[in-house]
């Protein structure tokens, strides 16, 4: 009787695990207001859906989501960022198979120049978004103007309070009308180029075999490609 008790209490206690470990949930920050959140989202809720775990996204301005995935407290990791910034945020891992290739382009309204890297920005005064640490490493030491979301860079750039904004491809598309800002107009050439990763918290490093393996999978059989087109 009594070994038909413990028995009952072992199996007991493996049922109640499993619905847990099927419902497992992780919550990773994004920059609030970006044009590229919706596919990273899309494409990593996928990869986790492949292993057994539903995600949801907290958005927040650009530094603030970093501090918070940086200290993993409330969330999980960060839904996607440029390669190199857990050189600052030590604490965040990548899953080094890229969403993307991040370019960083530049807008003006009156100065006509070759683009050829951060360097050739100095002579101007720039606009770019707070918090995002593509542009703020790039324009370290010069003449910069802070905004808190990208509709603001190109209203600051009509208005003719900077000279250039930098601003990322995607986001660049998803806020520029034309039609509106009739004078302001696109240097074609890249400041910079970067792969863009999901970011872990390293409390899920656990997890990091198994996420990487999902995306090389949806990266070989094109999923992630297919997916940017749509």
């Amino acid at each position: 009787m009594k070994l038909n008790k413990i028995f009952f209490v072992t199996l007991f206690c493996i049922l109640a695990v499993i619905p847990l470990q099927s419902s497992d949930k992780l919550l990773f920050s994004s920059v609030q207001n970006s044009g590229f959140s919706k596919f990273a989202f899309d494409v990593m809720s996928k990869a986790y859906k492949n292993i057994g775990i539903e995600i949801a996204i907290k958005p927040m301005p650009g530094k603030r989501a970093l501090v918070a995935s940086n200290k993993g407290e409330k969330v999980d990791g960060e839904l996607f960022r440029i390669s190199g910034i857990e050189k600052t945020y030590t604490n965040l891992v990548p899953v080094k198979v890229a969403l993307h290739k991040s370019q960083w382009m530049v807008y003006t309204k009156n100065k006509e120049f070759q683009v050829k890297g951060w360097q050739s920005l100095k002579p101007y005064k720039i606009g770019i978004r707070r918090g995002i640490a593509t542009t703020t490493k790039g324009t370290q030491g010069m003449q910069t103007v802070l905004v808190n979301n990208n509709e603001q860079l190109f209203k600051m750039l009509d208005s003719n309070r900077v000279d250039i904004i930098v601003i990322s491809k995607i986001n660049g598309k998803k806020y520029f009308d034309a039609s509106t800002y009739k004078d302001v107009k696109l240097l074609e050439t890249p400041v910079s180029v970067i792969p863009v990763y999901h970011f872990l918290h390293k409390k899920n490093i656990h997890l990091l075999p198994k996420i990487t393996k999902a995306m090389k999978e949806l990266e070989s059989k094109k999923i992630i490609e297919e997916m940017k087109k749509e």
